[in-house]
């Protein structure tokens, strides 16, 4: 069964995730597509996230004297797990974790 056509509400959401994607660093096809997907996430009411939507996904720094840039990272896990590791995100993986808070416009 296919969703219905996208509501006034939804479709603000879904601009402004496409908008959230890209500023993350996605390019525009995936970002229109990944926002795609999670309107239909919603519409299925499906409670799983994805760590690319979350408000606790922190930039990676700048890269600095020409070395890579690091990849993006978990802050509240990072913050919680005891070592104090930083912790990557599988960033368009459907998940449930307890850490989770979206990101809001």
């Amino acid at each position: 069964m296919s969703r219905p056509a996208l509501g006034e509400h939804e479709l603000r959401r879904y601009e402004f995730r496409v908008k959230l994607f890209r500023r993350r660093g996605m390019d525009a096809d995936r970002a229109d597509g990944l926002a795609d997907r999670l309107a239909t996430r919603d519409y299925d009411r499906d409670d799983r996230r994805m760590c690319i939507e979350c408000a606790g996904l922190q930039r990676p720094p700048a890269p600095i004297d020409g070395r890579p840039a690091h990849s993006p990272r978990c802050g509240p896990m990072s913050r919680a797990d005891r070592y104090r590791r930083p912790v990557e995100p599988v960033l368009d993986v459907l998940q449930r974790c307890h850490f989770f808070t979206f990101a809001k416009p």
